[in-house]
């Protein structure tokens, strides 16, 4: 309102009291001056505060639950990240990125809601979790490498003693369906058997559920083994001598019988004394994949449902998170295991026989035999 009329209105009052009450009024509104509300126009209301206050009044557990590692761990987390970039947004500290980005890997929740809760808008929680997300993704020759030959001895040592007999397992490959939305383009190669758009991970990993390989976003369709046969692991094993002959990964029966690849017997249902010995003790090392998926997605739940359009960040999403699984376990001895979560059978990748396992190799199944030969 014009503040002449305004003025002439006060001045037009009769009653001296009514006139001061008109002034006491204005004044309280001159000193809270509402903002104008309206469609488009309404003022969100952030928490301001919960980086700067709140999460240093965490306490231990508390702060775990929230970011799923220790403060220790997280320091050094952003120490690293602090040396390889100098990224900076609007004067958010480093660390409020980096806290902001673990959040959302830790939580299905939307940048609206995540922007809130760390006061920033949700455009700006989405540049700062992508950016954030590429980083972590560059790390992953880093934190996800192939054992070298004296940590591949003692993973075999380990597998071993856990399956009593079990010999030279390097590591554990399986596949794991990270379900999407439906992409705008070629989405019926993304349908999978199970019945839901996916991309798969395809990893290896040691005794320790720590990922020694990861190989990310083959499309929903595409068997475990046609996966493997495209992952530049399955030629570095087969032609570069990765695995010396007398060490192999071990598999489900998705996946074809080879010298550096064992696979169960297939229960037929005329399975000898032997061979299900050897099955039994074989899934009990076997599962332990299944359990660092378990585990990945029970601490980094975006990975139950990744609604983002843009493969290119999804694929970085899934690599990021990954990244930190292993950054994680190798600075933190105790993991807490109320962070695992069952999972679901349609989880893994294509795991059906499919006759995959008829073409067998004559070294892998002598080799197979030999070992199943030596177990009492």
């Amino acid at each position: 309102m014009d503040r002449h009329r305004l003025i002439n209105m006060v001045l037009a009052l009769e009653d001296d009291d009514h006139r001061i009450n008109v002034i006491g009024n204005i004044a309280m509104y001159l000193a809270n001056p509402l903002e104008h509300v309206g469609p488009g126009n309404e003022r969100r209301v952030r928490n301001e505060n919960y980086y700067e206050d709140t999460i240093p009044r965490y306490s231990s557990d508390d702060f775990q639950q929230h970011f799923r590692m220790q403060r220790e761990t997280t320091n050094e987390l952003v120490n690293i990240i602090g040396q390889r970039t100098h990224r900076t947004h609007f004067k958010i500290p480093l660390e409020k990125q980096i806290l902001l980005t673990i959040w959302l890997l830790a939580k299905p929740e939307s940048f609206l809601a995540a922007g809130d809760r760390f006061g920033v808008a949700h455009s700006t929680a989405h540049y700062c979790f992508a950016g954030i997300t590429r980083i972590l993704s560059s790390f992953i020759r880093r934190y996800i490498q192939w054992p070298h030959a004296d940590e591949r001895s003692r993973i075999v040592r380990e597998f071993q003693q856990r399956s009593r007999g079990i010999s030279g397992v390097v590591g554990v490959i399986a596949g794991s369906h990270i379900l999407i939305k439906q992409p705008a383009y070629n989405e019926v190669d993304y349908y999978n058997r199970k019945g839901f758009h996916s991309v798969v991970l395809q990893a290896v990993c040691n005794d320790r559920r720590i990922f020694t390989d990861v190989f990310i976003g083959s499309r929903g369709r595409v068997h475990d083994a046609r996966i493997y046969r495209n992952n530049p692991l399955c030629e570095n094993v087969t032609k570069r001598n990765l695995i010396p002959p007398g060490q192999h990964l071990i598999g489900d029966s998705a996946y074809k019988l080879h010298e550096n690849l064992l696979t169960p017997f297939r229960d037929n249902g005329h399975l000898t004394e032997e061979q299900i010995r050897y099955n039994t003790r074989f899934s009990s090392i076997r599962s332990i994949i299944e359990r660092s998926f378990a585990l990945l997605k029970g601490k980094f739940r975006r990975l139950k449902y990744i609604d983002i359009a843009d493969m290119d960040l999804l694929n970085h999403i899934i690599a990021a998170a990954c990244v930190l699984h292993n950054f994680i376990l190798m600075h933190e001895l105790d993991v807490q295991e109320f962070d695992i979560e069952d999972m679901n059978n349609e989880d893994y990748a294509d795991n059906e026989n499919n006759n995959i396992n008829n073409n067998v190799n004559n070294l892998g199944n002598h080799k197979r035999s030999r070992i199943m030969e030596m177990l009492v």
